[in-house]
């Protein structure tokens, strides 16, 4: 039995069941908008963009956002630039709205206070930001097997719970007006909200676990 999160991910096996991946323990503790303001603690009260390109951080992403950051000062931004970029973007930090990161432990509060993500779109990324109601501005990796970054992606965005930037057409103007687009009306941001909080599946350990007591019985068929 394989356990996926896409619908699409049945084709590929013959026995599977949809139930969206389960989160880190820490991932689902419960925190309030204010504490994850006071976390980060920005001086003033503006919208919110998380920036994160995975553990590893995604120099592309990173290259295209450190040109738009002049103009991106109405926004408080969290930024997640990755080990090995840590050195190349640390003097942003003497900003006063934004917050460099090289690795973020507690990502729940990142994704509890932002208003927009700039991300990946990895199984993972697309289950904690759902599980946030966070919309993305999805920029798929390029050199993911059979482009299915873009895949999960393209999910979301038929959703109505986020955008893309395929990695190829990515640019400081096109992006910059991608976060201006979702970002201007709240009405617009909200609607993005709903959708890609729509995706996620509330329970996943339970019906995972569930299922493992069944298959002990006997295998069934894909289930979607």
């Amino acid at each position: 039995m394989v356990f996926i999160n896409f619908e699409y991910s049945a084709k590929f096996f013959p026995v599977c069941k949809l139930t969206g991946n389960p989160l880190r323990e820490q991932m689902k503790k419960k925190i309030s908008l204010k504490q994850a303001h006071k976390f980060f603690n920005f001086k003033k009260k503006k919208k919110v963009l998380l920036i994160m390109g995975g553990s590893q951080g995604a120099q592309k992403i990173n290259q295209a956002f450190e040109k738009v950051i002049p103009v991106l000062d109405k926004y408080n931004i969290i930024w997640l630039v990755g080990m090995n970029n840590y050195h190349l973007y640390k003097r942003y930090q003497r900003r006063t709205n934004i917050r460099i990161f090289k690795y973020l432990k507690e990502m729940n509060y990142a994704l509890k206070t932002a208003d927009l993500a700039v991300s990946r779109a990895g199984a993972m990324s697309i289950s904690e930001l759902s599980f946030f109601g966070l919309p993305a501005l999805f920029i798929p990796l390029e050199q993911a097997s059979d482009n299915h970054q873009y895949i999960n992606a393209d999910i979301i965005v038929k959703l109505g719970g986020g955008e893309i930037i395929e990695e190829k057409l990515l640019n400081d103007k096109r992006l910059f007006k991608k976060i201006e687009d979702m970002t201007s009306r709240r009405s617009v941001l909200l609607k993005y909200k709903k959708k890609i909080f729509g995706f996620h599946h509330k329970e996943s350990e339970k019906e995972i676990v569930e299922e493992i007591y069944n298959q002990l019985k006997g295998p069934e068929q894909c289930q979607k």
